[in-house]
């Protein structure tokens, strides 16, 4: 990896849920209902992104999917936190002190995470997802979008990140 001076802040990792009672922005989006996510603290995602105080300004936010293997990966990486996927089940880090850089992404996607150190290491080959048939599918972005366009639950986006396929792709 490229020789960067950073640091890492750590928000652990994020679970899927549903509120007692939507947000009034939820209602008001023309017919789709939005996945939700808390972390260990019980905070809603919406809100600790859209509280500028959780950030460092500048820093880099990224996603870190747990695989069945034990390794952590990072496997999204913004500039602009508005502009993040919801971390169905995955854990999300602030990566402090990066230089500007047109892509940061690739300083840092498909890297291990280690979280007893807050490091980053060596760079993984990214898991291909296959269907029923066999053929290839692009990876979490995919079925995060899915969810996101309410085309499956945020349940079964979550699931896929243990190798389970949706029921309208069984």
């Amino acid at each position: 990896m490229e020789s960067v001076d950073y640091s890492i802040k750590d928000f652990g990792r994020w679970s899927v849920y549903t509120p007692d009672t939507l947000p009034e922005w939820a209602n008001s989006i023309g017919g789709f209902r939005p996945s939700f996510c808390r972390n260990d603290a019980g905070e809603d995602w919406y809100q600790f992104r859209n509280d500028a105080s959780n950030f460092q300004v500048g820093a880099l936010i990224a996603i870190v999917d747990p695989r069945p293997d034990g390794t952590e990966v990072i496997t999204g990486v913004w500039a602009d936190r508005s502009e993040m996927a919801v971390p169905f089940n995955f854990r999300v880090i602030e990566i402090i002190g990066v230089p500007e850089q047109e892509k940061p992404h690739r300083l840092f996607e498909n890297r291990i995470y280690d979280p007893a150190t807050r490091t980053i290491g060596g760079s993984i080959v990214p898991e291909a997802i296959s269907n029923s048939l066999g053929e290839a599918l692009p990876d979490w972005r995919f079925f995060t979008q899915l969810a996101i366009d309410g085309i499956i639950t945020a349940e079964e986006a979550e699931a896929t990140s243990s190798g389970e396929m949706p029921r309208l792709m069984k």
